[in-house]
């Protein structure tokens, strides 16, 4: 995958840590791991979530938008979830 996103010109970085497989054992190297998605969740993720206006307000009212839809089911009207 590395070197395909090389190939498309994406920015992307290859980390190997010595002695280590699918499964990390080092505590070092499980916290640097941690470090790593958390500042790459807030460079991308974060950061796109701002670009397109999203913020805790409209979770909140996604959130109540979906208690609402639930209790509609117990009013006779289809539910959008699975019970």
């Amino acid at each position: 995958m590395y070197l395909s996103l090389k190939e498309l010109g994406r920015e992307t970085l290859l980390v190997v840590y010595p002695d280590e497989y699918h499964e990390f054992k080092t505590p070092s190297h499980i916290k640097d791991l941690h470090e790593r998605y958390l500042a790459w969740y807030a460079h991308y993720v974060k950061a796109d979530a701002r670009r397109h206006g999203r913020s805790r307000a409209r979770k909140s009212s996604l959130r109540t938008d979906r208690k609402q839809a639930k209790g509609d089911s117990r009013r006779g009207r289809p539910s959008l979830s699975k019970t």
